[in-house]
């Protein structure tokens, strides 16, 4: 450790409107006979890397393929849907049939190889899923599917697919308004199944749990074969081609046949759920002490351990005014064939014992506990430059005799940043606001200085000497 003087009036006011009531040292008045010396110190940081077993990821999105990585291996996403059904449901007047039906998968963008062909497996799930909101497990990455459908029956359809569907014109794919889809047909029987349930009993159709209970629980979209893409899912929909009659505008007579798609969609409001499966190989950027990694969906984040002893016996009566920390990256290394993984764009540093309750109760970093840094393409890391609120803290529940194991443990994760663009009523001028912060979903990477070599934590302190 180390410790110099700075000079006392730059400080000062710092040191004044950085005081509050969780911050333990100065009180209320200083005596004449006191001066306040305004010092700067730092601390070693350990940091390693920890495999993320699961994520929570309550969301309409969903992700399939397969892609191997020459550094981070093999990287599986398969999901879960439910259909949803619009209340007081019904098919338009003279419905004859149902013609055909099929899953719709739309997606905007997919990381990896264009032209490798993937094999994925539709199969209905024969467990209805109920979710009712309070069983947060069912929307962590690591459910298992083999609950709720048959993994030894006939699938409902299996089809092979390319991420750019090279039967569609280049003008069309490339065009701003083209969206990405595959398109699976589930055959005459599931058409002709789900015309006889309405016909049944409309009430099957007259909302979206009246479905799932009595006319189809889910899918379940897996890949079975190949590698070299993962599709980001925007829309998961069921289309039916129905055929009924209508007037002729000539005649008014109801003999015209005419055909519409139907389209049911998976949203939010019902279960949605992406599976997550990474290989082996990750347990050996676990096990490599010279850097720390973060990996993204669902692999890698880095967990720091504060020397908290240490600062607590030399500050524990001192104000702390800012405490900062740097998250130095890495320049990645090109492998060769490997298709180049973004960098997280924003980290959140929180403390581990929150790391899962912060996601399943949607919380919003609060420069306490938990807090927001992104990428600075300048100096090639993520800072985080307001932490002394969180030590004082940690000072605070230790003094209380806290007997939380992981006190002196904070992690770093990435995250998606839901932002509100508003005008600030001060300036006048539009600022972005976050709304909302979810683990990061697409395929990214980071490879940070840490694990024998040693961070530091800084410190700007003010203390009373007599």
């Amino acid at each position: 450790m180390k410790t110099k003087y700075l000079p006392l009036v730059a400080l000062l006011v710092g040191c004044l409107y950085s005081c509050d009531d969780e911050t333990p040292g100065i009180g209320n008045f200083v005596q004449e006979n006191e001066k306040i010396a305004a010092l700067a110190t730092s601390f070693d940081i350990t940091t390693h890397t920890q495999k993320m077993d699961s994520v929570y990821s309550r969301m309409a999105t969903a992700y399939l393929g397969k892609y191997t990585d020459p550094l981070y291996g093999d990287f599986t996403a398969d999901f879960i849907a439910q259909i949803n059904c619009p209340e007081n449901f019904q098919f338009p007047a003279y419905t004859q049939s149902i013609e055909d039906v099929e899953l719709q998968l739309f997606y905007k963008s997919y990381f990896g190889d264009s032209t490798s062909v993937l094999r994925m497996r539709v199969d209905t799930l024969n467990t209805v899923i109920k979710d009712y909101g309070t069983d947060k497990s069912l929307y962590y990455t690591s459910f298992q599917p083999e609950k709720y459908y048959n993994s030894t029956g006939t699938s409902m359809a299996e089809q092979n697919y390319t991420a750019e569907d090279f039967s569609v014109p280049a003008g069309t794919r490339k065009a701003t308004t083209y969206i990405h889809h595959i398109s699976i047909p589930l055959g005459k029987n599931m058409a002709d199944y789900l015309y006889t349930k309405y016909n049944q009993d409309k009430k099957n159709f007259k909302d979206a749990n009246a479905f799932i209970n009595n006319v189809l629980k889910g899918f379940y979209v897996h890949t079975t074969g190949g590698q070299g893409s993962i599709l980001y899912l925007s829309s998961v929909v069921l289309n039916m081609k129905t055929k009924y009659l209508e007037k002729r505008k000539s005649t008014g007579v109801v003999d015209s046949v005419a055909y519409r798609d139907i389209k049911f969609w998976a949203s939010k409001e019902i279960f949605t759920s992406t599976k997550f499966s990474h290989s082996s190989k990750l347990k050996t950027l676990i096990e490599d002490t010279n850097c720390t990694y973060l990996k993204t969906p669902a692999g890698l984040y880095t967990e720091l351990t504060l020397p908290i002893e240490e600062m607590y016996a030399k500050h524990s009566t001192d104000t702390l005014n800012a405490v900062t920390l740097s998250l130095q990256r890495y320049n990645e290394v090109e492998l060769s064939g490997a298709f180049k993984l973004a960098t997280p764009g924003s980290i959140l540093l929180i403390r581990k014992s929150d790391m899962y309750k912060f996601f399943e109760e949607n919380r919003l970093p609060d420069s306490e506990t938990s807090f927001l840094s992104s990428f600075n393409a300048t100096t090639n890391s993520y800072n985080f430059s307001q932490l002394n609120r969180l030590i004082s803290k940690i000072f605070a529940e230790k003094k209380k005799g806290s007997t939380d194991e992981d006190l002196n443990k904070l992690v770093a994760i990435p995250v998606n940043l839901e932002v509100k663009k508003e005008v600030d009523q001060s300036t006048r001028k539009e600022v972005e606001r976050v709304v909302g912060v979810s683990h990061n979903m697409d395929i990214s990477s980071a490879k940070l200085v840490g694990g024998k070599d040693k961070l530091k934590l800084s410190l700007i302190y003010t203390k009373v000497k007599k």
